[in-house]
């Protein structure tokens, strides 16, 4: 009886799994460069959470590229367990040391210009601190200086009639 392709026998399915596990090497690498861009340019959590959602979507294209590919269409648990596995194979052993020569790399390289820009720091503060205070004292000089004219309380309806008028406020004498 001749079987339709259907079904995987058992060194096809072997052969898929060892494909998923060392494509979670590239996924891998992929959220290492994810990781060296959050090094480089620290951000807040949305940024983060937009990142990882990017990855995320990423990877399940990935994952729906490999399975219309390379099983003809057939997604299975497996897939995502080897590539799991696969990734965390590369994260424990190549990733830690990709990751700890970046970090190596961008203290050698961020580091003087770290020192430089206290430096500068410690010049241009005190300059916007002070013209941070004179505008300041400028627009408390302006309110100042503004007339504050006498309101005059018609609420009751003896008010109404112009009878204990009450001046509430009081005229600059400038």
């Amino acid at each position: 009886m001749n079987v339709p392709e259907t079904f995987f026998s058992v060194p096809e399915e072997l052969r898929l799994l060892i494909l998923s596990v060392a494509a979670g090497v590239p996924l891998g690498m992929c959220r290492d460069a994810v990781r060296a861009i959050r090094l480089i340019l620290p951000h807040n959590r949305f940024l983060t959470a937009a990142e990882d959602i990017l990855l995320l979507a990423g990877y399940a294209l990935f994952l729906m590229f490999f399975a219309s590919c390379a099983a003809r269409g057939h997604l299975r648990l497996y897939y995502v367990i080897g590539n799991a596995i696969g990734f965390t194979i590369y994260s424990l052993t190549l990733g830690r040391a990709v990751m700890s020569a970046l970090k190596a790399v961008l203290r050698l390289v961020i580091k003087p210009f770290s020192l430089a820009f206290v430096l500068l720091n410690k010049k241009i503060i005190p300059f916007f601190v002070y013209s941070n205070n004179l505008f300041v004292i400028y627009i408390k000089k302006t309110f100042f200086l503004l007339r504050k004219y006498a309101k005059v309380v018609y609420n009751k309806t003896e008010n109404i009639k112009r009878r204990n008028v009450k001046r509430v406020g009081e005229k600059n004498k400038a």
